[in-house]
């Protein structure tokens, strides 16, 4: 009787584990399609650059502006 009953348990824990399972990974399934087909829109007007590429120095001179920035900010 007693072991029984640790067995029905123990089937009921599997089974619902089992379930819980299957519904987390379609849960995630269902999200990765989602970020997988959904895109950021890309600007159809015409836009600044965020870093516009200056021609003033050289090349030296701009790393050390960049690394000069870099420190300041502490990023």
């Amino acid at each position: 009787m007693m072991f029984s009953l640790k067995l029905k348990g123990l089937v009921k824990f599997i089974v619902l584990f089992m379930l819980f399972t299957l519904l987390f990974y379609q849960m995630i399934s269902f999200f990765a399609s989602y970020f997988e087909t959904h895109h950021p829109k890309v600007p159809s007007e015409n836009v600044i650059p965020v870093l516009a590429q200056e021609s003033s120095g050289s090349l030296i001179d701009q790393v050390k502006e960049r690394l000069q920035i870099f420190y300041w900010l502490g990023e």
